[in-house]
């Protein structure tokens, strides 16, 4: 399902892209966001926050509906526990913070199809591209919320997505000129909410709670987890139209 959804996009993106005027705009946007584990994927991993930023290009000009492309880059924290440990088996008397965290990175190509004018600008989105999950885990001193004493990453996978979904847009402040790089060009502020559904690749991951230690060798012990990594994702922000 999820690659008949991209090449219908990409043959649609392209055919609008040969018809439509040559003029455009760019939009550039960030977001807060929301991800909510689906399927398998909620049996391991908790809801998601995090936020994203993203560039498109947009097509169409005057029409009452643009076609915008361009790409995204998200980030997602799913998985976090700190708890405090000697320094070392030999500096006992001195302790720190041991935060691990667990996290997603999206890096997408997208694709919207946005009306242009009215108080509220409805539009549909596609998007694909990769997932990186990962695990980190730093020390810190407790009483200095500054950079790390040292970090490390624990383990890390890679696999495809794609996304479906829609959302809207309320412009806020608008401006005919004076605003951008060229003054006569208008400028426009919108609210963003946006819902999409996630068709994730199947990826190992670990999860809250999967890191421990051997009790007899004090190794450390992996609970790998492994799925498709599907999910939705709920976002606000602004939006900035030139």
């Amino acid at each position: 399902m999820k690659h008949f959804i991209l090449l219908f996009a990409c043959i649609f993106t392209l055919f609008l892209m040969i018809s439509l005027p040559a003029e455009a705009n760019h939009f550039v946007g960030i977001n807060l966001t929301g991800g909510f584990p689906q399927k398998d994927f909620k049996n391991n991993a908790d809801k998601g926050w995090g936020g994203s930023v993203g560039y498109a290009y947009g097509f169409g000009g005057d029409l009452p509906v643009n076609l915008l492309i361009g790409g995204d880059f998200s980030f997602l924290i799913y998985g976090h526990e700190t708890f405090t440990k000697p320094f070392s088996n030999t500096i006992k008397r001195v302790k720190v913070d041991v935060e691990t965290t667990n996290q997603i990175l999206l890096f997408d190509l997208t694709s919207r199809f946005v009306f242009t004018t009215g108080f509220v600008r409805p539009y549909i989105e596609w998007r694909g591209g990769l997932s990186y999950l990962y695990t980190d885990s730093k020390i810190k001193d407790q009483f200095n919320s500054g950079e790390p004493i040292a970090s490390t990453e624990n383990f890390s996978d890679l696999t495809l997505n794609s996304a479906i979904g829609g959302g809207f847009s309320i412009p806020v402040f608008h401006s005919e000129s004076g605003y951008s790089y060229s003054k006569e060009r208008p400028f426009t502020v919108l609210i963003d909410f946006k819902f999409l559904y996630w068709q994730g690749g199947e990826a190992e991951y670990l999860r809250k709670g999967s890191i421990g230690e051997d009790p007899n060798t004090g190794d450390l012990v992996y609970d790998v987890k492994k799925s498709k990594t599907d999910m939705t994702s709920a976002h606000i922000g602004v939006v900035f139209e030139f």
